[in-house]
């Protein structure tokens, strides 16, 4: 969470800078937040040396592939400080979402951690004070899962994120694979739409485009849409609609794309997608960051429930056999 608020900072006060009409190197020598003052050194040295900004963010562990390809294509298309001041506003969003959601997990997470000494005192009380060593050694486990769990999700979400398989996986799923289309259409819409905007041709558009999708799934159905009109010298309308996702036909992409040939606004309808779709995404994260801790609750509700009815259960079954 602190990450995405850095961030957000970093984005921004770079944005303001370049637009207030510093270069990219003098931006860097502006004071950050925390963690971000070294990276703006290394940045600083490597822009200095003659490096653009793009190259030099992927040589920091910070920055991740999609944000260096989308400042590659702000660097390519001359709409830089645009580019970054989405950024900023990306991760000013994904920080409140966060927040949001580690906020609404607080109590059920209390309610967790309370539990787990109750029903090892249950238990230990339920079979006369045996076995007080092993229900000890549950109950670390029990407090132990739930940050053991996050750990691995820092660590393996961002390879699964870019797994063709899993995006393929998450892709058949009813909310979270029309989450992941929202996500990685409106990164590639709002993408192409800026490289056409700055009069780039549209295979060299979609090639940069492409390479800003997170998921392999994604970046490789878009380069061979990106091929076809490479190839065989057709719109990307006609293009798109050879290559039809089940989502795509579902959605209103091919009407607005053929719309903004036929009318000479391809960039802007690509932006109004791009728009749509983040709006799309933005609000079912905000759903089901209400959702989740209610779910998180019941679900630890019945658990203790079943727990705690099983232990008494067996302690009267007990109790009849005497």
């Amino acid at each position: 969470m602190g990450l995405n608020r850095d961030k957000s900072l970093f984005y921004h006060s770079v944005a303001n800078m370049i637009d207030a009409g510093a270069s990219t190197v003098t931006s860097m020598r502006q004071s950050f937040p925390r963690r971000f003052k070294t990276v703006a050194t290394r940045l600083y040295e490597s822009l200095d040396a003659g490096h653009n900004l793009s190259s030099s963010m992927a040589e920091q562990d910070i920055f991740t592939h999609f944000e260096c390809m989308l400042v590659s294509v702000g660097e390519h298309s001359g709409m830089l400080p645009q580019v970054l001041k989405s950024l900023a506003e990306w991760f000013d969003n994904k920080n409140r979402t966060e927040k949001n959601i580690i906020m609404g997990l607080i109590y059920p997470l209390l309610v967790y951690y309370i539990a787990g000494p109750l029903l090892c005192i249950i238990e230990v009380v339920s079979n006369k004070m045996d076995h007080v060593g092993y229900s000890l050694l549950r109950l670390v486990l029990w407090w132990l899962l739930p940050p053991l769990l996050y750990f691995l999700w820092r660590l393996l979400s961002p390879v699964l994120r870019r797994n063709a398989i899993m995006g393929a996986i998450i892709d058949k799923l009813p909310f979270f694979g029309n989450l992941q289309f929202n996500l990685e259409t409106s990164y590639f819409m709002s993408a192409l739409g800026m490289c056409l905007n700055s009069g780039m041709g549209m295979y060299n558009a979609m090639k940069l485009a492409c390479g800003v999708c997170i998921n392999e799934m994604y970046r490789d159905h878009y380069a061979l849409v990106s091929l076809h009109v490479n190839e065989r010298g057709c719109h990307l309308s006609e293009a798109i609609s050879q290559q039809m996702t089940t989502r795509e036909r579902e959605s209103d992409i091919l009407q607005l794309i053929t719309l903004g040939e036929e009318t000479g606004t391809l960039p802007e309808q690509c932006a109004r997608l791009a728009k749509q779709y983040q709006e799309e995404y933005r609000h079912k994260i905000e759903l089901f960051s209400k959702c989740l801790p209610v779910f998180f609750y019941l679900l630890i509700a019945l658990f203790l429930a079943f727990k705690i009815i099983s232990i008494f259960s067996s302690y009267i079954g007990l109790l009849n056999s005497l």
